[in-house]
């Protein structure tokens, strides 16, 4: 289920591969979990904060508990908080919360989805120190913003907004590659071509921004218990 040297890492998206050269961590809503048998495919299972207002939360973090023991499930996610959503802020928290506590308790990453609430995440890190990796998907934030969630711990996941964005290139040429992933979510530009464009802006080649992220998949996503 982890990927091999020869493959593109994409930690973050909500289809099956495309392409034999691609390794996609499916991101799998509860609601639809579990999705349709796949021997050898790999999934994040999480309660996403749009999703809050329409379940039975305790209904569906017991779900969630239950998918950790699935040994293809090898993240949470995608989870998180968003100022945009329908659920009350601290409604939010406390379901995130509750999340986390469920990656901590089966040693599983974390996968981020945040919108204009980071000073709120980074207070989370900085309280509770979560020991699980915390990746926030679909990072388009400004180089300062970058550096203080870095500073705090997490990891950066970048899409397809690095072909044309030239703000979003110059954060992630300051951004170290062994604290960044890459990632398609529900972009059809080919992962390839995100990667293509992370060499470029790092000036090195593709296979070295690859085996990189083939490296540290095997490292974040390979699972513990």
């Amino acid at each position: 289920m982890l990927p091999d040297k020869e493959q593109y890492v994409n930690i973050h998206a909500h289809r099956e591969p495309v392409v034999m050269e691609e390794w996609v961590l499916r991101s799998v809503k509860c609601s639809e979990y579990p999705p349709d048998p796949d021997p050898w495919g790999a999934y994040s299972v999480g309660i996403h904060p749009w999703e809050i207002t329409d379940m039975d939360v305790p209904h569906a973090l017991k779900k969630i508990r239950l998918a950790t023991e699935n040994r293809q499930v090898l993240a949470i996610g995608e989870i998180g908080l968003d100022s945009l959503a329908e659920a009350l802020p601290d409604v939010q928290m406390k379901v995130f919360e509750s999340q986390v506590e469920l990656a901590e308790r089966a040693g599983l990453p974390v996968i981020i989805h945040a919108v204009k609430r980071y000073q709120e995440l980074i207070a989370f890190n900085k309280s509770a120190g979560p020991a699980v990796p915390m990746i926030i998907h679909g990072f388009r934030g400004s180089l300062q913003l970058a550096e203080d969630l870095l500073k705090f711990g997490f990891l950066l996941s970048f899409g397809a907004p690095l072909l044309d964005s030239d703000s979003l290139r110059r954060v992630f040429a300051e951004v170290p590659l062994e604290r960044a992933f890459l990632e398609t979510d529900e972009s059809e530009v080919p992962v390839a071509a995100v990667y293509a464009a992370a060499a470029e802006v790092k000036g090195t080649t593709v296979e070295t921004v690859r085996h990189q992220m083939v490296e540290q998949a095997k490292e974040i996503f390979s699972r513990k218990g």
